[in-house]
């Protein structure tokens, strides 16, 4: 995690209405595995408070390996739940998918993130007051883009989110060969017509 002052130097180099939203320690979601997060989240947090309120959403991606223990995420969403931050979660095993899971997302105000799992956009439960997507390029694999087709469908499910009364925030992580921004700015024109 960098030092609190390349915090502050990103909040004060930055656009007014700039967000940065963070992906969460892995060290937490990896190495530990949320056990005992006491002290590396008062580490983390204690450093990113100087974004401000340009702290858009800290994104904790849990390691494909980790199957669903509901202890572990009912401690980590109550150690989470002292500091003033939206979190997300990008599970990558789909035993976490499952009902007892999305009832504590959602008791916690947490999003569960939309990731590139087939006809997950359209299916996955808004659990927060924001909706959080992460788009690896339609293979998944990070070296693809999108159709124009899938980013309609993406701008669809956006706008239904809007207009359910939920922020949306959607990253395009497909950085190989350009992909990201080219997307980013094709779903943006969908987006304004």
């Amino acid at each position: 995690v960098p030092e609190k002052e390349t915090f502050s130097k990103w909040y004060s180099e930055t656009p007014k209405d700039f967000i940065i939203s963070l992906k969460g320690s892995r060290f937490i979601t990896h190495v530990k595995k949320l056990k005992s997060p006491a002290e590396p989240l008062d580490v983390f947090f204690s450093r990113i408070t100087a974004l401000r309120e340009k702290l858009g959403v800290v994104l904790w991606q849990f390691p494909p390996e980790f199957k669903a223990d509901i202890g572990k995420l009912k401690e980590f969403l109550e150690a989470i739940g002292h500091y003033k931050a939206r979190n997300t979660f990008e599970f990558r095993d789909k035993s976490w998918i499952n009902r007892q899971v999305i009832a504590l997302l959602v008791k916690n105000n947490t999003a569960l993130c939309i990731a590139d799992w087939p006809d997950f956009l359209c299916s996955a439960p808004a659990t927060a007051d924001f909706v959080y997507i992460r788009r690896h390029g339609a293979d998944g694999e990070y070296a693809s883009g999108y159709t124009t087709e899938q980013l309609r469908a993406d701008a669809k499910a956006i706008n239904k989110f809007l207009k359910d009364g939920k922020d949306v925030f959607l990253y395009f992580n497909n950085e190989a060969c350009g992909y990201a921004p080219k997307n980013a700015r094709e779903l943006r024109n969908i987006l304004k017509k």
